[in-house]
């Protein structure tokens, strides 16, 4: 049994005899007023300044009895932070009723005596009368403060962790690593079925990135685990635009890229949030911080594996909403094949087709971010068809291809930036088969 527990139970035990007390009380008030001449009026006056007594003894407890949240290093770190307003406003009272209190020290018996008179008078009047209204305030505002201080230290610190424990991370965790597995196992089947499809290799597909598999040592706590995520969330989305701030943007980023299914966003976004509670005070239950140290590394070795399916997966979500947002009409042939500028075979992602329009897409997942790409994209603009419209998809960096085709004369070829233009794929591929794009 914990601290805690037991000193729950023991409030069980003293709340017996106060509750008992507290029936008396009333039960001796009642019987006072039903004694006077003026019965309802008196028993009425004297419940209420018994109630009164008991709700002012009540809060004094609860300031005295308010728990203090225990400040760390953790608290100064960026996130959340959790309002203390209440703690403050009740340390403060608390010193000032104390500072008060024995700074008027000899002035406290004269105002109780003021006090019970004025409501003796009330109660009956004359001596028995002051004494009964002086002995309400003296029993009913101890018990009240007893009761008050027990519940503010027992079941309302109680709550106050409860709310400060991070939730659903636990289950975030193990969603996290399931779905980076089964993301990796869907993108590989894809291309091993685009590589035997109809018994031929297909030639225009973004290779799986041949990089080291991670070794992962084990995590010991969350903020290490999370800080080892956004580590590998920045290696998973290479580059972004100036536009985009943060882990959250990332996220988003790689989502819209198709490298992270929403599972695995809505429960990165759950570790994220558990962080910022855990750098705001927020503590982990036993059993999340061993979720922690038990598939913590697995998770982050499955998330970080998901690098080398980056490309094909971004390539494979493009084509499908290519696919997805076909309209009427429309022919699509995957890994199809263009007349070069060579007069060689030129292979493309996808070459739709309508009323003997012919359009090209090819998504280039590795965009110009390195100098192994920009020569690959340098030598694929070199055999860009001349007389038919291409659409050229890259993650980012636009503005550099863009650049890049126009001193090379390509003015049928079009750029299209998934990060910030995905939702004119369709509208961009209309356009070229000369349609309305509307």
């Amino acid at each position: 049994m914990t601290a805690t527990e037991r000193i729950k139970a023991l409030f069980y035990e003293i709340s017996k005899p106060l509750m008992l007390l507290l029936l008396s009380g009333v039960f001796v008030v009642v019987g006072y007023g039903v004694a006077q001449a003026a019965a309802v009026s008196t028993t009425a006056l004297g419940l209420l300044a018994s109630l009164a007594s008991l709700i002012a003894g009540v809060l004094l407890g609860f300031l005295f009895g308010n728990p203090r949240r225990i400040e760390g290093e953790a608290q100064q770190k960026p996130g959340y932070a959790v309002n203390t307003n209440l703690e403050q406003v009740s340390d403060w009272l608390t010193k000032a009723i104390l500072g008060i209190g024995l700074v008027e020290l000899g002035k406290l018996g004269t105002g109780f005596g003021d006090l019970s008179r004025t409501l003796g008078a009330a109660l009956g009047g004359g001596g028995i009368g002051v004494a009964v209204a002086g002995a309400i305030i003296a029993f009913f505002v101890p018990l009240g403060f007893l009761g008050g201080y027990l519940w503010a230290r027992t079941f309302f610190t109680g709550v106050v962790a409860d709310l400060d424990v991070i939730v659903g991370m636990r289950v975030a965790l193990y969603a996290l690593r399931e779905n980076s597995q089964l993301k990796m196992s869907a993108v590989a089947e894809a291309v091993q079925k685009d590589a035997t499809e109809d018994g031929q290799v297909l030639e225009n597909r973004e290779p799986l990135l041949n990089v080291p598999t991670p070794v992962i040592e084990q995590v010991s706590d969350l903020s290490t685990l999370w800080r080892e995520i956004e580590a590998v969330l920045v290696g998973l989305v290479g580059s972004v635009g100036a536009e985009v701030r943060g882990t959250d943007g990332i996220i988003t980023i790689l989502q819209r890229r198709g490298v992270l299914d929403d599972a695995a966003v809505s429960a990165l976004r759950q570790l994220l949030e558990a962080s910022r509670e855990l750098s705001g005070g927020a503590v982990l239950s036993e059993e999340d911080s061993a979720a922690v140290r038990v598939v913590g590394g697995d998770t982050l070795a499955a998330l970080a594996r998901l690098r080398r399916f980056a490309p094909a997966a971004f390539e494979q979500h493009v084509l499908g909403q290519l696919r997805i947002g076909a309209t009427l009409g429309w022919e699509i042939r995957f890994d199809g094949q263009l007349p070069s500028r060579d007069h060689r075979s030129f292979r493309i992602d996808a070459v739709v087709t309508r009323d003997r329009r012919r359009a090209g897409v090819e998504v280039k997942a590795q965009g110009a971010n390195t100098s192994a790409s920009w020569n690959n994209l340098l030598e694929w603009l070199a055999r860009v068809p001349e007389d038919v419209p291409v659409l050229l998809v890259v993650p980012d960096g636009a503005a550099s291809v863009r650049a890049l085709a126009a001193a090379q004369g390509l003015e049928e070829l079009q750029v299209l930036e998934w990060d910030t233009e995905s939702d004119q794929l369709v509208g961009r591929v209309q356009e070229m088969l000369g349609l309305d794009a509307t």
